[in-house]
């Protein structure tokens, strides 16, 4: 009766096929279903309130009870949540919804039982602490959605070693990129090695929902530490799963973005950073790094090495930038090269 109870306590609750309530990856990624939208009426309201009531009256009748107390708890945590978002919506949006009820109960949850949908739990405490503002604590949550136990201490190593927690979905994989982007936005020395670690645990499974994200912000921060090599090779990674996989099953707007940016990071020059052209080192030039970046069967291929071009030409290197469309056509077969170089050689003239 008391497993009846509890699914009664909520008629409106959005809940998983097994009965659970299944968090949403994503835009609002974890954030407790919504069971009709900010803008409710006052009869909705009213249900949502009530709902609230009876779930902390079950709660606080059936303390200790590990079949349903614990979610009875997760429940009660995310309407909470909902009627915060609500009375944020109402005053007109312009403050961040007051989440700390929720977070509280997200908390007694874990702490309580502990052995109760950890990575779940500890992940939507995560987004809620993060939708406060409060990053640390957010990051602290995630981590032990995919730590056990928790790292020590923060450094790449711990994040490479640490052993995963048992997964639940794709929870594993979206923890570790907002993990990484807790790095990825802080200025302080080192946060981008470590949003390079989190972000190569998040990039590990091909087919999980966020995982051309996960590339993408791994390439990009490789690219911002200046690993140009690997930055590249991350870059040709994301492209060549976008080979695999329908433009409907992501942004595809990464694959654009992903273009340019490997033509740009074969373009630059000083891969080294030392202010020094590498050819004038003997270091492999422009051309050189086209041949060992940019692989000679993808569909992809001529399609960056003509970019390579582009970005030389805007740059007003145009001896590489005819050099890097001539490899273009000659290699990859790219057809879409005869004006550009018509122009560079025009730039050229005396």
């Amino acid at each position: 009766m008391v497993g009846v109870a509890v699914a009664l306590l909520c008629s409106g609750c959005a809940s998983g096929s097994d009965g659970s309530v299944a968090p949403e990856p994503g835009a609002g990624a974890g954030a407790p279903a919504d069971s009709g939208g900010a803008q409710t009426s006052a009869g909705e309201g009213d249900e949502l309130d009530a709902a609230i009531v009876r779930f902390r009256r079950f709660v606080e009748e059936n303390p200790d009870d590990l079949a349903h107390t614990p979610e009875a708890l997760l429940r009660l945590a995310e309407l909470l949540f909902e009627r915060s978002e609500r009375e944020a919506a109402r005053a007109g949006g312009s403050e961040r919804p007051d989440l700390t009820d929720s977070i509280a109960v997200y908390r007694d949850l874990l702490q309580r039982f502990p052995d109760y949908r950890r990575a779940t739990v500890s992940y939507l405490l995560g987004y809620a602490l993060y939708e406060q503002g409060r990053t640390a604590e957010a990051r602290e949550a995630w981590l032990g959605a995919v730590c056990d136990p928790m790292p020590s201490e923060l450094s790449p190593e711990t994040y490479a070693s640490c052993e995963a927690t048992a997964t639940e979905g794709e929870l594993w994989s979206e923890a570790w990129l907002r993990i990484g982007e807790t790095h990825f936005d802080d200025p302080a020395a080192g946060a981008l090695e470590l949003a390079a670690a989190a972000y190569t645990r998040a990039a590990t499974d091909p087919e999980a929902r966020f995982h051309p994200h996960a590339l993408y912000k791994l390439a990009w921060t490789l690219y911002r530490l200046d690993a140009y090599a690997s930055a590249a090779t991350r870059f040709g990674e994301l492209l060549t799963w976008y080979e695999a996989h329908a433009p409907t099953e992501s942004d595809p707007g990464l694959r654009a973005e992903a273009v340019t940016y490997l033509a740009i990071v074969i373009a630059h020059d000083d891969w080294n950073e030392n202010a020094t052209p590498d050819p004038a080192e003997g270091l492999p030039g422009v051309t050189a790094r086209m041949r060992t970046a940019i692989p000679r069967e993808p569909s992809w291929a001529a399609e960056v090495a003509v970019a390579v071009g582009d970005a030389l030409f805007d740059e007003a290197r145009y001896p590489e930038a005819i050099a890097a469309w001539e490899l273009a056509r000659d290699r990859w077969n790219a057809t879409d090269v005869d004006g550009k170089l018509a122009q560079a050689h025009r730039r050229m003239a005396p």
